[in-house]
């Protein structure tokens, strides 16, 4: 179970979710409520690690959801079955990234050679869990 104290040097803290993978877990803290690190405060990060709980407990459902919306929003229109279960095959969750609305961000690493080097996916969701948007970083 995660505690503040796995945020308090660096921000961050790494978990390890479905099939054993890491999975790195942080905050997108608005400027008024961060550290010097760029992490939350303390009072910041005791309210939202209910809610990354939450989210861990829920990962397998939610990283679902993600590579779906994902899929969905990249997918050609000749792409097959088969395409679809290479792609879900090969992008992997790397990041969760919680915001203070409740929101929050899984970014994707790509295995399979679908976003150009350098780059990732990731999936924004709402604080209700609905995807919202997909950006592509890097």
């Amino acid at each position: 179970m995660l505690h503040t104290d796995d945020f308090t040097d660096t921000g961050w803290a790494t978990v390890r979710v479905a099939d054993d993978r890491e999975l790195v877990v942080s905050f997108d803290a608005a400027p008024a409520t961060a550290t010097a690190h760029g992490g939350p405060s303390p009072q910041t990060l005791a309210a939202l690690l209910p809610r990354v709980r939450d989210l861990l407990a829920d990962f397998g459902n939610i990283g679902r959801t993600a590579v779906d919306h994902l899929w969905q929003w990249g997918a050609d229109p000749s792409d097959t079955d088969e395409d679809r279960a290479e792609f879900t095959a090969t992008m992997h969750p790397s990041d969760l990234v919680v915001r203070t609305d409740g929101g929050f961000a899984l970014h994707y690493q790509d295995t399979g050679g679908r976003m150009p080097d350098g780059y990732w996916p990731a999936v924004h969701f709402t604080a209700d869990r609905t995807p919202d948007r997909v950006t592509v970083e890097c």
